[in-house]
């Protein structure tokens, strides 16, 4: 035993013979070197655990200011940690073991105290607390490491899951581009070929050749997404993707009068997904807004970051993914047309269709999307439509 260390006892007794008694019984009780402060009332007690940690505190059950088991609980309520010795009478001993039962570490019945029992209990009312905390810690640091596996076993599942898209992706797009480039090339040949007196054809095969366009980008697409490698995974920065994006889009932007806004957050968490696949997704999504503002507008693109406060909802729905506590980090998309689509005149042939997304439908971005753990909502007014993508921050 160390008897160099000091244990620190807080003693609330209003007995002056049980308290010199114990002042002559705790040096070889312990022994150790004590420091014991000694107290008549609650009120002083309440005073001294305030401004000083003690190693083990002595509590009898009836002083001036207080009685009974709630003296006990007070005493717990303002211990700190520090372990509680209950000193009772023989007609008290049914209220000490129910004050044990309440967080009490040990009780002393007074007429029976002796050093063998003083100095046993008071040793093991600290080594016990100490158990106590220690357990309190395996079991945190246990908690710890099965969210830390749980969060890699997630992440692996996800890994499988873009995996087998990509291969289901790959197939799709291969058995589509074929028959697609023979379609193609059929209403080109009809296009050169057939007379231009008919115009009920020529509307039709415009027709055809916008949508055969637009399934062609969108076999592009998906086989740029069957690329992917799982290994690309890692940890990205929202803002560096959305700016990727929008260097990509820049062509598009110089040929329709839109006005770019973006309020990127100064600093954003990092998120782990592949930037290739994501920056895809984001291109897909600003090229859909572009093409909805035919006649201009305004495209507004942010990013931000915030641990939930309360559970994520959109439309009512609470998503049950996204927990309290956590961090995420959203981007806003938003485009505001200057005329509504239907009152710019279409050009010449063009189809009606002209709000359709080209490249990745926006359900497979949705899909996506959600494969990386996030979700996209979008919601419209009168002026704009918006699109908000969440992601969970790869920490905290």
């Amino acid at each position: 035993m160390n008897t160099d260390s000091i244990i620190k006892i807080l003693l609330l007794e209003d007995d002056p013979a049980f308290v010199n008694l114990l002042r002559d019984l705790l040096p070889a009780a312990v022994n150790r070197a004590t420091d014991l402060r000694h107290v008549t009332r609650f009120s002083e007690a309440r005073a001294a655990l305030e401004s000083t940690h003690f190693d083990v505190i002595l509590v009898d059950l009836n002083v001036p200011d207080s009685s009974g088991k709630a003296t006990v609980s007070r005493v717990l309520a303002r211990a700190g940690g520090s372990p509680v010795v209950v000193l009772t009478s023989i007609d008290d001993e049914s209220v000490a073991v129910e004050a044990v039962r309440e967080g009490a570490q040990d009780f002393i019945v007074k007429a029976e105290v002796n050093r063998r029992m003083l100095g046993r209990v008071i040793h093991y009312a600290i080594e016990r607390k100490k158990g106590v905390e220690a357990l309190h810690q395996a079991l945190a640091d246990l908690k710890r490491s099965h969210d830390d596996l749980k969060r890699a076993q997630l992440q692996l599942v996800q890994s499988e899951k873009l995996e087998a898209v990509s291969t289901f992706a790959a197939g799709v797009a291969h058995e589509v581009k074929n028959p697609l480039q023979t379609i193609i090339l059929g209403v080109d040949y009809l296009s050169r070929h057939l007379g231009s007196g008919d115009k009920t054809s020529e509307s039709v095969l415009n027709d055809m050749a916008e949508a055969v366009q637009r399934a062609d980008a969108i076999i592009r697409g998906l086989m740029e997404f069957s690329s992917y490698n799982k290994g690309s995974v890692r940890e990205e920065n929202l803002n560096i993707i959305l700016e990727q994006a929008l260097q990509a889009i820049q062509h598009e932007l110089a040929n329709h009068p839109i006005r770019v806004k973006t309020d990127p957050a100064e600093s954003v968490p990092p998120l782990r997904l592949d930037l290739r696949t994501i920056k895809h997704v984001f291109i897909n999504l600003l090229m859909y807004c572009v093409r909805s503002m035919p006649g201009g507008g305004t495209l507004a693109v942010r990013t931000a970051s915030r641990r939930l406060a309360e559970p994520l909802e959109f439309n009512g729905r609470k998503l049950a993914h996204f927990k309290v506590g956590e961090t995420i980090v959203l981007a806003e998309v938003e485009y505001a047309p200057d005329l509504p689509v239907e009152l710019i005149p279409a050009p010449a042939g063009a189809s009606d269709a002209r709000k359709e997304a080209t490249g990745l439908g926006l359900t497979v971005l949705k899909k996506i999307i959600e494969l990386y753990g996030g979700v996209i909502h979008s919601e419209q007014c009168r002026e704009a439509t918006q699109f908000t993508i969440v992601f969970k921050a790869a920490k905290g």
